[in-house]
Formats: C-alpha cells, structure tokens, sequence
C-alpha cells in the first residue's frame, strides 16, 4: 500500500488485520486508510460479541500518528427528517489502484481461520486495470457520499488525500459518521461469549458448552474449569437479577410453580418431550439442554428417565438415518468428521459406541448419522450408547433440577446444590474422559 487503503466490511475484530494495517501506515508516512463498517451490531449479542471485538479492533489505533491518518466511518441515509444508520454486508478492500478483493470473507478471526470463505483478487497490471479499479473505488464512495463521481475524481486527483475527499462534504441525504474508540466492556459474560461468536481457531464445542460427556484435552482442563466458573456466575447472577428487579414480576415463584406443576401434571408432558428429542437429534439441536428442560419440568427421576428415553430415540433416528443415506452420501455430507469415529470404531463393538458417548468426537447428531452408514451393529451402538451417556444424564438431569429449584427459591441451600451439582457435572467430565484415555490408550 502506498497511497490509500479503501475497506468496506461488516465486521473489524481480527488483531492480526489491525497490526498489519498499523505496520504498514507506521512504514509509510503517506498512507491513508478509510474503512467503513456498520454504526452498531444488530442485537445485543452481537454487541456484545463482534460490537465489543470492533472497540478492541479500533483501540489498536490509538497511536496518535497512526490515528490521524485511518478513519473508521459509518454510513448513514437521511429519511423524512430522520437519520437511519445503514448495514454494511459487503466484503472488499481495494489497496491504491492496484489490488481489488471481494467476496465472503469478513476481517474478523472466524472468517481468517474457522469459516470457509471464498474470495477473489484481482491485480491491476495495465494502466486500464488500475483506471477501472480506481473508478470502483470512487463509485462505491460517491454512494456513501452522495455526490457525483465525476466530483469524488477530482478531489482525489494527482494522489489527493482520501480523507481530505470525504471531509470535503456530503449530499443532502447522505453521511459517513466518524465513529469514536471506546473502551469495551469487559464483563464476564462478553468474554465468555467473544470467544465462540468470534473464535481464532475451530471451536470445539464441549469446550465451551459444557458437553455432559466431557470432550477436552487435558491440558485445557484448567481453560474449562475457568469457563465454567464464569457460566456458574453468570447463572447465579440471572437468578439474583430476576429476583431483585422487577423482572421478578414475570417469574413470580407460584406463578412459575403452578406453570410447572401443570406441566409435570399433564398426560402429554413427557411424550412431548421425546418428540423434542427425536427432532433436535435429528436437526443438531444442542441435547444438553433438553436433559435440563427435562429436569425443569418433570423433576430428577422423571427427568432422567425422560432424557435417557428421548436420547436414546434420537440415536436411534440418526442411525436409521445413516444407513437409510449409505456410507457414500454420508461421507459427501459430514466426511470431514469421518477419520475421528473410524479411528475410535478400530475395535468395534459395544465398548467404541460407548467411548464415542463419554468422549464425542463430533455433535451427538453427527455422530449418529456417521455410525449408523458405518459397520456397526444396531445393537453394540444402542447397548454402547446407554453405556456412555447414562452418567452423563444423570448428573445433567440433577444439574437441571437444582438449577429450576434455584430459579423459584434462590435461597442458600437450593444455590448450595446448585453449585455442589455444577463441581458433580466437572468432576464426572472430568473423571470420564481419563477413564476413557485409559481405555483407549490400554487397546
């Protein structure tokens, strides 16, 4: 880059983005950057996820010498009167008149290292190219400017500054907001959430959820204790905030008891439940929090009974499933996963249908559909299944009834248990995933 950098993208949070930009303008005292994003994020977890990873993205830039030449802009339409900030989806960078990138790829840390993204470069190599790359650049300008191209070209003639064009002025309707580096929260809850909106690396997801089957390396151990805490925390704090504010009006205790106990009363309860199961085993629904929904309504024996039979069914769906598809047009869907579970089905039988339950390789849908087009028998993978995963409903059911108890009474002793259930659910991840190392390691 040696004059201007042009960005337009929906999100800014990737670190490794920002330093090369800050290399680069420190390198050369000539170059400017204008990039343009939406004003604000479209809900409150996004604010609190990639809304929180832009404040950092910007805070990189609070270099004075670096800061006066970059400009994140926002942009804006006036309607009857009224300023309507406007999305920015798209996804292009356009580097002085030589290099153009558009495509799928945003300039966050999912799109450079998890997502599949697709992308195309073009380079200018003739003066034709460069003049029609420069003729993007100010096109896609005068749109947010509302002002004629032939007017942009002319202010950005012989090399002008970039940034010197847009403060020239807008059209009547139009405008492109500075916007401002904040400080960004820092609460538990946004760094909890940060790294699973916006991960740097593949995500595994019992890492983060909780998997009530312990899926974790050993030395991430400690990584998980932590982000357990803070979810435990983050629970107890919701229970405390509906019920010292008038948020506890919608969650009056006998109003929710009366709520819960036609629940646990009605015929259709528990077959309704199953059914919930059977289509989020089938639609990669997260199962661990059907095992707390159970526990909620129909309480921990009921509720484990209710878990264990609607897991059981959903393993039996996707394995129908499976083998309904056939080895061949499952490897096309979910191949990238196959290599893990042929690995652990090396010795077959019941005891590779259990470890795969007490140490997932893939979503418990995935793992479903992959052994059923596989030569495991019926019955080694359903007497696996209720091997592998009964521990871990059991705790799940327990965790799930205390955190229900917890929400209606919010005393010491119910958030007592609640806490007590929560180290019972670590403790068990924990302890089955060396047991099955051991196993593993023994065959």
């Amino acid at each position: 880059a040696r004059r201007f950098i042009y960005i337009e993208n929906q999100y800014l949070t990737a670190k490794v983005v920002a330093e090369a930009l800050i290399e680069r303008v420190r390198e050369n005292e000539s170059l400017e950057v204008v990039a343009i994003c939406p004003e604000s994020p479209g809900g409150w977890l996004e604010a609190k996820t990639m809304g929180t990873g832009l404040q950092h993205f910007m805070g990189c830039f609070r270099e004075e010498t670096v800061q006066a030449r970059v400009r994140f802009l926002a942009p804006s339409v006036s309607r009857d009167g009224k300023v309507e900030p406007l999305m920015v989806h798209s996804k292009l960078a356009i580097v002085d008149d030589r290099w153009l990138r558009i495509g799928s790829a945003n300039l966050s840390n999912r799109s450079m290292s998890v997502d599949t993204e697709c992308d195309l470069i073009a380079r200018a190599e003739t003066d034709d190219h460069r003049k029609r790359i420069r003729a993007i650049r100010n096109r896609l300008l005068s749109e947010h400017l509302r002002i004629d191209e032939e007017q942009l070209r002319q202010r950005t003639a012989d090399d002008r500054s970039l940034l010197a064009a847009i403060d020239d002025g807008t059209g009547p309707d139009r405008k492109l907001k500075r916007l401002q580096t904040e400080d960004p929260d820092a609460d538990g809850l946004t760094e909890a959430c940060r790294p699973l909106a916006d991960p740097e690396q593949p995500v595994d997801p019992g890492q983060f959820l909780g998997n009530a089957f312990g899926a974790l390396k050993r030395s991430s151990v400690r990584l998980r204790l932590m982000r357990l805490s803070i979810a435990g925390i983050a629970i107890i704090g919701l229970i405390l905030l509906w019920h010292l504010t008038p948020l506890s009006q919608l969650t009056d205790p006998e109003v929710l008891n009366e709520r819960i106990g036609a629940w646990r009363e009605g015929p259709w309860t528990m077959p309704a439940l199953v059914m919930a199961f059977l289509a989020g085993s089938l639609l990669a629904f997260p199962i661990t929090v059907l095992f707390v929904l159970s526990a909620m309504l129909l309480g921990p024996w009921q509720g484990f009974l209710c878990a264990l039979t609607g897991s059981l069914a959903g393993a039996a769906a996707g394995y129908g499933l499976g083998a309904l598809l056939g080895r061949k047009v499952v490897d096309d869907l979910l191949g990238r996963f196959r290599h893990s579970v042929d690995r652990s089905l090396q010795n077959n039988g019941v005891a590779a249908a259990a470890l795969l339950r007490v140490v997932p390789v893939a979503p418990f849908t995935v793992i479903n559909v992959l052994l059923g087009s596989s030569s495991l028998r019926f019955g080694d993978y359903m007497l696996g299944t209720v091997m592998g995963m009964t521990p871990g409903i059991a705790v799940i059911t327990f965790l799930g009834d205390r955190l229900g108890q917890a929400w209606q009474d919010p005393g010491v002793t119910n958030v007592s248990l609640l806490i007590l259930a929560i180290l019972v659910w670590i403790g068990l991840a924990i302890g089955l995933q060396m047991a099955a190392r051991r196993v593993r390691s023994d065959d």
